[in-house]
């Protein structure tokens, strides 16, 4: 295994592993998650970002991007341990002039799904730990839930944006 555990003292384990970018364009945002792009070139190395990888191949998931990995970069990911800056969508709208609908609070427990297609590039409440499955994402902190909110609620750039985000702890689990 190529990952990295860190051990010792008094904190908690956590294991990284080093990854490149296979994206060209695409920066792989922190905090977001990144995919093996299983070609027979450089498998097990080369990633790619939410944005590029289809539904079917989520279990190629190779980790948390611990910081901004620009296009053909060797940098880490995160594989087991707490992410203190997890890429959460709290809500969505489908055009900048829509309300912001209201959307549940998160709570340490509840499992979440990776959003893909999208230049999210982050993770979703998929549900409460009680979903009956060993999940290998879940919330550590919380969110508030919020109330439907005008379109143009927030700052220029938030107002602006069809996502509203929050960043929040995320426990990994691949390794």
């Amino acid at each position: 295994m190529p990952a990295i555990m860190e051990l010792g003292g008094n904190k908690a384990n956590r294991a990284r592993q080093k990854v490149r970018s296979a994206e060209t364009t695409v920066t792989i945002l922190k905090g977001g998650p990144t995919f093996y792009k299983m070609n027979a070139t450089n498998d097990g190395l080369d990633v790619t970002s939410a944005e590029a990888v289809a539904n079917a191949l989520q279990g190629f998931f190779a980790g948390i991007a611990m910081q901004d990995i620009l296009p053909g970069k060797i940098r880490e990911t995160l594989v087991h341990g707490t992410c203190e800056y997890g890429r959460i969508l709290t809500a969505s709208r489908p055009t900048t002039t829509d309300a912001w609908v209201s959307y549940p609070a998160g709570v340490t427990g509840d499992v979440l799904s990776v959003i893909s297609g999208a230049a999210l590039q982050g993770f979703s409440r998929a549900g409460a730990a009680s979903a009956g499955i060993l999940p290998a994402l879940v919330l550590v902190g919380t969110y508030a839930s919020a109330t439907t909110q005008a379109s143009s609620v927030g700052s220029a750039i938030f107002s602006a944006s069809t996502w509203s985000t929050s960043l929040a702890k995320i426990f990994v689990r691949v390794i």
